[in-house]
């Protein structure tokens, strides 16, 4: 196996070692429904909203670069959005079913998982472009993603004062700090009250990943049968990592047939869409509202099977557009 499948395979197997720590806690009584609501209140609100807007300082740099790879990464999601909506994934089901279905097709893993894997397969320019990514979805997780679970039309008619949630705020206020005061990146190594405010988010920002896996084995925890592949999670898994996959990856293969894209913004784009649904939709769900069940089983089953359907698809990507 190369390095950066090992790497894959080490990664999902983190996460899926977190999520059994949280399904044991559930099933041991150590926590409960409300526990795990508060813990996921406390992700989304506090934990989220500080790695967003660390990150946006760390990321955002020179614009063209910037724009060209936020721009894909909109196009990315905008299309797994769009696939995610087609009748026949949600079609027959309960309204938080199918929200939370809708929403697990797609958004995928789409910093833990591929960052480390993009560093080896493309050093800087891989990182680059996750990172990049990143811009863009973190703003359509916290305005499309949110408005998913809570209804379009509540979302819209609730006032700027509802939609205006921690995530989107983070995502907003760290654009506009990175972008009007570029030297703020490097106020994490300075001493000082500004150096010891970022690092303080930063601490808070890393408890996300960890917190968001342990919830979803909490989630699981609750569930009877948490293995159960029923039709609503089967067409979940098809899509996110069958079909978005394949027609994002023929979308981008056409879009540089007129604007070339360089080797390691297609391939980490690919990779992106490739991934297992993401962590937060778990936190989300808790959150906003939705079908718990649904949304921790599609994560933990999409992680599993992505260690065999992510290696695959890249090396077919691999092979087909190099």
């Amino acid at each position: 196996m190369t390095a950066s499948g090992w790497e894959l395979v080490s990664r999902m197997g983190i996460l899926v070692g977190i999520i059994a720590a949280g399904w044991w806690s559930r099933r041991r009584l150590i926590v409960g429904d409300e526990s795990t609501r508060l813990l996921s209140r406390f992700c989304t609100d506090i934990c989220f909203p500080a790695l967003t807007f660390t990150q946006m300082l760390r990321i955002i740099g020179e614009w063209p670069a910037t724009l060209q790879a936020t721009l894909i990464g909109l196009g990315v999601f905008l299309l797994a959005l769009s696939i995610g909506a087609a009748g026949w994934l949600t079609r027959g089901l309960p309204a938080d079913a199918r929200r939370t279905a809708w929403l697990s097709a797609a958004i995928p893993n789409w910093i833990f998982l591929p960052l480390p894997i993009a560093g080896l397969l493309h050093g800087p320019d891989g990182v680059a472009t996750v990172l990049l990514v990143n811009v863009s979805a973190q703003i359509l997780l916290w305005t499309v993603g949110v408005a998913i679970l809570r209804g379009f039309r509540k979302t819209a008619s609730s006032g700027v004062a509802a939609i205006a949630n921690p995530g989107l705020v983070a995502t907003v206020l760290g654009v506009a700090v990175a972008a009007g005061i570029p030297e703020s990146r490097g106020w994490f190594d300075q001493p000082g009250p500004a150096g010891s405010a970022l690092r303080l988010l930063a601490a808070f920002g890393g408890l996300t990943i960890p917190l968001s896996m342990w919830v979803t084995g909490a989630q699981l925890g609750a569930i009877a049968a948490p293995w159960r592949m029923d039709p609503p999670l089967r067409r979940v898994l098809w899509a996110r990592l069958v079909l978005i996959p394949a027609i994002t990856t023929a979308a981008l293969a056409t879009a540089s047939a007129f604007h070339p894209l360089s080797t390691a913004v297609f391939q980490t784009s690919v990779l992106i869409a490739a991934m297992p649904t993401a962590i937060s939709c778990g936190v989300l769900v808790e959150r906003y509202g939705g079908d718990r069940d649904l949304a921790g089983r599609a994560i933990f089953a999409s992680t599993l099977l992505g260690l065999a359907s992510v290696p695959l698809l890249l090396g077919l990507t691999h092979a087909l557009f190099r």
